[in-house]
């Protein structure tokens, strides 16, 4: 949650919106939290502009897989998320990204914006990195621009 909440601050724009994709429940006090940092951050119409989707509210994924995967996989998210996008430009900003985001990304027609892959392999060939799946990620995040007709889903 730490790395994603940092997005909170993009929100100083008031053209933009932002919805957190979640692999759980929110509990109320880490709503609380990132309202009370909005808060202090002056964001004008926070509540309005930051929404949490939670990707498998039923648990119907019972085993262990990634974000990414219980989204492709669940047709209700696509249409709630195809919903707040609505027709939008938009990128997937993913660090290393998978077969599963790829699709993602194609079914949205919304293009992954990402690190330099080739320099992230050879990183990885050189220090061993073990590339861990998104089972480690916390949520995605998209940001939308009101104006400017911009959604990042990021994670």
């Amino acid at each position: 949650m730490n790395v994603q909440i940092t997005r909170i601050f993009n929100l100083r724009n008031p053209n933009k919106y932002l919805v957190y994709l979640l692999p759980e429940p929110l509990d109320e006090e880490t709503a609380n939290y990132y309202y009370k940092i909005m808060e202090l951050e002056e964001i004008p119409n926070y509540k309005e502009r930051v929404s949490f989707i939670e990707v498998d509210p039923h648990g119907i994924f019972t085993h262990k897989i990634n974000l990414s995967t219980k989204l492709y996989y669940n047709s209700k998210t696509i249409r709630r998320l195809k919903k707040k996008i609505k027709d939008f430009p938009a990128y997937f900003v993913i660090s290393y990204p998978s077969h599963i985001d790829i699709k993602l990304s194609t079914y949205f027609k919304i293009p992954i914006l990402g690190g330099n892959l080739i320099q992230l392999l050879e990183v990885q060939r050189r220090t061993n990195l073990k590339v861990f799946d998104y089972d480690m990620l916390e949520h995605h995040a998209i940001e939308k621009h009101k104006h400017h007709n911009l959604v990042a889903i990021s994670n």
